[in-house]
């Protein structure tokens, strides 16, 4: 049974190793000659490129401020003492946190994605 099965690894990667150059050969594509863009079509994307960069600022800055809403519900955590409403004020605030983070992130990965599809 062994014998076997080091003949067929044996094998595999013999042929791997066979096949492996025309793998990375499939890899490289020849890039097609594009037209140069109008300057209408170059003020369009230059303000594409504004907004998206500001978008992209704008969930940075929610990224941040929710982790730093972590932080302070992490404070508050250690802080209450047993206090029932402390507790139950870090929990509020260390769910609207990590909220936020989720959605800052989604958005972040919506709008880069959808900004190659564009571009």
């Amino acid at each position: 049974m062994k014998q076997s099965i080091k003949k067929l690894f044996t094998r595999f990667s013999l042929m791997s190793l066979f096949f492996l150059p025309s793998f990375v050969a499939a890899q490289f594509v020849v890039e097609e000659e594009r037209e140069t863009p109008s300057k209408f079509a170059m003020q369009g994307l230059d303000t594409l490129n504004t907004t998206i960069g500001a978008i992209n600022i704008f969930l940075g800055l929610l990224f941040i401020i929710s982790l730093i809403g972590l932080v302070v519900a992490g404070i508050r955590f250690i802080i209450a003492g047993g206090s029932e409403d402390m507790l139950n004020s870090a929990r509020t605030i260390s769910l609207a946190s990590i909220m936020g983070a989720i959605f800052s992130l989604i958005g972040y990965i919506l709008v880069n994605s959808i900004k190659h599809f564009i571009i």
